[in-house]
């Protein structure tokens, strides 16, 4: 089956994320939780009039959420790299969450 790994939380990240989950696809977020966003407000953004940046990632994440990703927040990922001879279908993601790889 295929997974998903999303490196990043932001709105382009959770997007991302959201639509493989609304397309069957298992899908993992890896987010420091580093966005710029927090510090924006959004005035006329499509759907929204004016809302603060970070609730605007709150709303994001229930979304996802609500989808099933997995969300592993906190994390940092540290590299990424193919898993296996030839071209890779498996990648091994590493991150500051474990000492091992998340494939």
């Amino acid at each position: 089956m295929t997974h998903v790994a999303v490196v990043g939380g932001g709105p382009a990240g959770l997007s991302a994320a959201l639509f493989t989950a609304k397309n069957g696809i298992e899908t993992t977020v890896f987010d420091t939780d580093g966005t710029w966003v927090h510090n924006a407000h959004l005035f006329n953004y499509p759907g929204i009039g004016s809302q603060d940046g970070s609730a605007y990632v709150e709303t994001l994440r229930t979304q996802v959420d609500s989808f099933g990703v997995e969300r592993e927040q906190g994390v940092e990922v540290t590299g990424v790299s193919p898993a296996g001879g030839g071209w890779p279908t498996t990648w091994a993601v590493r991150s500051t969450a474990t000492s091992s790889t998340w494939t």
